[in-house]
């Protein structure tokens, strides 16, 4: 039987025989039925201590269900353990929306694209929607490995080391499925009509209701798309400028967009907390200002997303990360001519290349930052040494033009680069050391999972 973490409860609602009770749920070792009324279950919970009996410190409830004789109730409270907060942070390190650089990514154009494969003896595969296993098209040496082929537009790409892939100056050409969720949103604001590209990596057909300018979501749909299990299709916007927002329904979706003549870029997921390298445009997914807009950090409950268009070169755009999908490890297999890092985590971050000669890593720069969940830390670097940074890509690149990248944080981190385009993009990464702390204390676990939006889902009936 699966083991079902459940990281908050809505205490508002009635616990009467029969009443669907909405919270945020992680499950793990999944076998057979999954969630049922007798399944124990793990929760964090901070009180006021005005809830007329509930426990009345911060910290986690364990719920044991209790038999009425009608319906299976929770009754019975005790803190959560030590081991048992560990066991729901070393699943979180897991989430699959930490982790492009150990997921599948899916080719929706023929362009050339390189991966970074920063581990010796790394195996690259690809293969067909729903097939089972997959044909070797590369293995690396024993050494960090930069390597360039083609994309097929009808297959997926994966590895068995953690890899990353990217398509300079054509960074709409893949999805990643670690990016699939159930809302995004993009603004245009040059470059002539927008093209969507939606991936189904479900087992199940999805219906995407497309949305324009106005109260977003909560507007009225102006189209329609619909995807059978592992299908690509487009939707080509009829507006060149203005905001378009997207709600997939029946499963999730992975997106990208390019204009007709620039702007080509990865669609992050919508979400509550965001982080990104700079100022830009950003909107909540019903059509209003964020609740709260800061130069790297934006938030909103009904989840938010936010734009960067126009460096200064490179004719390109990117979007932010959110706070379900930072990760502490990132490679990149280009030259680089500049980087921002965003924290909001106290946080080390060891920046490291190597330049095709001997057989180790070399290190560029150690970052010492503090950040916080709503006050992140972060930092701009480039390889002429500018202060401020020169974030255009216009920059000198770093090592002597060198073509391998690892950044490794002891926290998660967002980063965004130049790459030798001078497009710019954030790094979708994984985390290494899966069995570390990344929130220190239940409060903090707590506000995190607060903001995870996609354990809303799941309905549990007591």
């Amino acid at each position: 039987m699966s083991t079902v973490y459940k990281y908050a409860h809505d205490w508002s609602l009635a616990l009467d025989p029969g009443v669907q009770r909405k919270g945020l749920w992680i499950e793990d070792d999944i076998v057979g039925a999954g969630l049922t009324s007798n399944t124990d279950w793990y929760s964090t919970f901070v009180d006021a201590g005005n809830d007329g009996g509930y426990p009345t410190n911060d910290g986690g409830a364990l719920i044991v269900p209790y038999d009425t004789g009608v319906i299976m109730e929770p009754r019975s409270y005790s803190w959560l353990a030590a081991s048992q907060f560990a066991e729901l942070s070393k699943i979180d390190n897991r989430y699959y929306k930490r982790n492009a650089g150990k997921n599948e990514w899916r080719a929706v154009e023929a362009t050339s694209a390189f991966f970074a494969l920063p581990f010796p003896g790394t195996k690259v595969y690809t293969k067909l929607p729903g097939e089972l296993s997959g044909t070797l098209i590369y293995t690396s040496g024993s050494v960090p490995t930069s390597n360039t082929i083609t994309l097929n537009p009808d297959y997926i790409y994966y590895a068995d080391k953690p890899f990353s892939i990217h398509c300079s100056g054509s960074n709409n050409s893949i999805l990643s499925y670690s990016m699939k969720s159930n809302m995004f949103a993009n603004y245009s604001s040059r470059y002539g009509n927008s093209t969507f590209y939606m991936w189904n990596p479900g087992s199940q057909s999805v219906e995407v209701d497309i949305f324009y300018e106005g109260s977003g979501i909560n507007g009225t749909a102006i189209a329609q798309a619909f995807l059978s299990p592992g299908e690509v299709t487009t939707y080509v916007g009829t507006n060149d400028t203005g905001w378009y927002y997207f709600l997939a329904k029946g499963g999730d979706v992975s997106m990208s967009v390019e204009e007709a003549s620039g702007d080509k870029h990865i669609m992050t997921p919508a979400c509550d907390a965001i982080y990104r390298r700079r100022n830009g445009f950003e909107m909540s997914m019903i059509g209003g200002a964020p609740s709260s807009v800061g130069t790297y950090r934006v938030q909103d409950a009904n989840r938010c997303v936010a734009v960067e268009i126009g460096d200064g070169s490179g004719g390109d755009s990117c979007q932010h990360l959110g706070l379900e999908n930072l990760s502490n490890t990132y490679a990149f297999g280009g030259q680089l001519s500049d980087y921002h890092i965003t924290t909001p985590f106290t946080n080390t971050i060891e920046v490291f290349y190597y330049d095709g000669t001997g057989t180790s890593w070399s290190g560029l720069n150690t970052h010492a930052l503090f950040g916080s969940l709503t006050s992140p830390g972060q930092i701009g670097v480039d390889g002429s040494g500018n202060s401020p940074y020169d974030d255009s890509g216009n920059a000198v690149f770093f090592a002597n033009g060198a073509n391998m990248w690892l950044f490794k944080g002891t926290k998660p981190f967002e980063i965004t680069i130049n790459d030798a385009s001078n497009d710019e993009e954030p790094l979708f990464g994984w985390m290494e050391n899966e069995d570390d702390l990344t929130f220190n204390t239940e409060s903090d676990l707590l506000d995190y999972v607060d903001t995870v939006n996609d354990y809303y889902r799941i309905t549990f009936p007591v």
